[in-house]
């Protein structure tokens, strides 16, 4: 029996299409088995993808076996699992040692189990995922004890699956992104002269956990300027004035933990023609982009239209991420970048937050899209625009 204490619990039925299917993709390929590490829920889809299990306070790996139940390796005393027998789903060794990556002699506690999980295999053949979030001393260990285990990049392999989204994410897509629609129409009751921006910051978040969320990224910019900014949480002291403008990102994992986004301008007063124009300018573009998305285009030459466009109405052309996939991360592939390899494809859920900006202003618009058979399908409702309240 599944926990009770799951609120938004993934199905059996699609935990178990992704495990066949990963472990059809590995078969390919000749791969034994697959090591995630994960240490925050931001960026923590890999080993959620696998276990519908949240990384809490402290880090886990996860061995994904081609041919065996998935192990678990996290934070507890070796005398008791990690993991819960009713929370264990496809887990068949729940492993627990002290976790303390601030701790370093206890970097190798974990290394020592995942080491001996691949000798007690014999496997020949192991796929790193992630490997920008594998410790540095797990790959030292496993490359000079197994020199005779091939250690190959398995990313990809994990992305090309995890990037198309099944009917039941699909939907669990779709419910976050209406909280978030929720959540930008009662900004204009929490956004008011006096209130300081952490506690707008906070009763945003409130809302949020409120309506099932996890992840709770939410940040607010707030001035008289037409480029307020976004503060970091130790700088969110400031105290709104009338006719300020706010400058409010947020960004939501909701049932099951999936991510979308939501990003505005609200504001007290008459926004400028400067600022209306910039985000218009933003709008704009963001529809352009829209329109070229479908199956097959090629993501880099999506970020060249951008680019083209921005910098051909007099604003500065692309030097962040502006584009890119949500899922059980808050930012997976595919992304709107040279280096990205893959094409859309159908069933992709994205971010799309064009910005046009100058030394002056800050005009942007963020919204989620949907790939289907023909184009894409807009499935935020916020009205876009600068927002008075």
């Amino acid at each position: 029996m599944l926990s009770k204490r799951f609120r938004h619990a993934v199905s059996e039925r699609e935990m178990e299409r992704r495990w066949a299917t990963l472990r059809e993709a590995m078969a390919q390929q000749d791969i034994d088995c697959l090591i995630l590490h994960n240490y925050d829920n931001f960026l923590g889809g890999y080993t959620r993808y696998i276990t519908d299990i949240p990384i809490g306070n402290y880090p886990a790996t996860v061995i994904f076996h081609r041919e065996a139940e998935t192990t678990y390796i996290g934070h507890g005393a070796p005398w008791q699992p990690s993991v819960p027998p009713d929370m264990a789903r496809g887990i068949g060794r729940a492993l627990a040692t002290p976790l303390m990556p601030t701790l370093t002699y206890t970097d190798g506690y974990m290394t020592e189990l995942v080491e001996k999980e691949i000798k007690q295999h014999g496997y020949k053949k192991v796929g790193l995922v992630g490997e920008a979030m594998i410790p540095a001393t797990l790959y030292r260990r496993l490359s000079e004890n197994l020199p005779d285990v091939e250690l190959v990049n398995a990313t990809t392999l994990v992305d090309r699956i995890k990037m198309i989204k099944s009917p039941e994410e699909l939907q669990k897509l779709r419910e976050i992104v209406h909280i978030h629609d929720v959540i930008g129409a009662a900004v204009p009751t929490i956004f008011r002269p006096g209130r300081f921006e952490y506690e707008i910051v906070a009763d945003i978040r409130k809302m949020a956990a409120d309506m099932g969320c996890e992840g709770l990224n939410v940040a607010v910019g707030t001035g008289p300027s037409e480029n307020p900014g976004i503060m970091l949480p130790n700088m969110q002291h400031r105290q709104v004035e009338p006719g300020d403008n706010m400058l409010c990102l947020i960004e939501l994992s909701g049932p099951g933990g999936y991510y979308a986004e939501l990003m505005r301008m609200w504001t007290l007063g008459e926004p400028s023609e400067e600022l209306q124009k910039a985000t218009k300018c933003a709008i704009e573009c963001q529809k352009m982009i829209a329109d070229r998305m479908k199956p097959g285009v090629d993501c880099a030459e999506l970020l060249e239209v951008n680019n083209s466009y921005l910098t051909a109405h007099g604003y500065m052309p692309e030097g962040r991420l502006f584009a890119h996939g949500q899922g059980l991360d808050m930012v997976e592939r595919p992304a709107f970048v040279k280096d990205e390899s893959f094409a859309l494809e159908e069933n992709m859920f994205f971010a799309l937050h064009p910005a046009a900006v100058n030394e002056r202003v800050f005009g942007i618009t963020c919204d989620n899209f949907v790939v289907t058979k023909t184009g894409v399908e807009k499935l935020t409702q916020t009205p876009q625009g600068v927002l008075c309240c």
